[in-house]
Parts: C-alpha cells; structure tokens; sequence
C-alpha cells in the first residue's frame, strides 16, 4: 500500500525517465497519484482538474490574498502614482468611474483611497486629489489636499511650478549677489 510521501524512480512506478517521483493528494480534491520531484514544488501537487491554469471556478478561488504569488495588493505605476487593491466588500470600492475608482479588478488610487477614508465617503468622481508637495508616493493624509475639480487642480499645478521657477531663480541671484559682492571686497582691498 502506498503512503503519501513515498520516493520511487520514474521508471520503476511506469513513468518515462528515472526521475524522482513522490507519491500526493491533491490538496484540493484529494485525488492521490505520482508526481515528478520537480513539478512538486511548482505546482503544489494540485491535478490536473483543480490547477487554476485549467479550471476557472478554482481560478477565482486564488484571488487576493488566498493567491500564493500575493505581493501585498500595492503597485507603482509609471505615472509615479500607487495603486491598491480592494475588495468588492470594502465600502470604497464602488468609489466612482473606472478611471479615477476601482476598475475591473478592484485597483484604486491609493491616494484617493486615503483622502476617501480621511472623508469617511467615498470621492465624486470630479473631485481630484492634490499632492502638496508633488510626491505622487507620499500619500500621507498632511500631503493630500481635497480640490473641488480640475481646473482648480492645474490652475493650483500652474502656480506651484511659477513658485518654484522664482525660488531657483531668486537662489541663482542670491549666490550672483554673493560672488559680486565678494569680488567689490576684494578690490577695494587692492
């Protein structure tokens, strides 16, 4: 009688190869037969008939956090912002359209998300979260600020920038001050 754990060659339990094979249940049906060493760990002794890759109802069943490849919920994306992932029970999820609330497969801006949960409501969709200091990463509730629509938010991104452009500027001034100044000392010195 084989027991769950045995070690045999390929060849001598009729598979091709000499192989290691360890005798398995499958943990989801319990249907037990041999499986190549190798394969073991990969796919975690499921069948063929309960492997999600083949079955979809079990597909389903690995969603989220129940999904060994889980990496948390959290993505970077190109555009400097985070998306996270909610679930269809969570009271944001039904956080406006599928471009700024959750898409298809429960994702949302995780700024947003913050600002949402800071509100205890969920956002309009016309409603635009701003990034005080133009870290879209830093999604701390001091650094969002809650605007009541876009033009407001790029006439805000419009100031900020001028803001910025004055500030280097009057720094390179500043340091062209300082060296004229310095060279005016140093002539009277002669």
């Amino acid at each position: 009688m084989l027991a769950i754990g045995d070690r045999e060659r390929g060849t001598d339990v009729g598979k091709k190869g000499s192989c290691i094979h360890v005798w398995v249940a499958c943990p989801v049906c319990g249907f037990e037969r041999w499986v190549q060493e190798t394969t073991l760990v990969k796919y975690q002794a499921r069948c063929a008939k309960c492997a999600p890759s083949r079955m979809r109802g079990a597909r389903l069943s690995f969603r989220g956090f129940n999904n060994p490849a889980w990496k948390g919920g959290r993505i970077l994306l190109k555009t400097g912002y985070i998306r996270v992932r909610l679930m269809p029970e969570d009271p944001m999820w039904a956080m406006g359209n599928h471009n700024k609330g959750a898409d298809k497969s429960g994702y949302v801006l995780e700024h947003r998300l913050v600002m949402a949960q800071h509100l205890g409501r969920c956002l309009k969709s016309w409603e635009v979260v701003h990034h005080i200091n133009g870290d879209r990463t830093d999604n701390r509730i001091e650094n969002l600020e809650l605007l009541p629509s876009r033009q407001e938010h790029m006439g805000l991104n419009i100031l900020q920038e001028e803001n910025k452009e004055l500030r280097e500027r009057i720094a390179k001034l500043e340091a062209r001050v300082t060296v004229l100044e310095a060279e005016r000392v140093l002539a009277e010195v002669r």
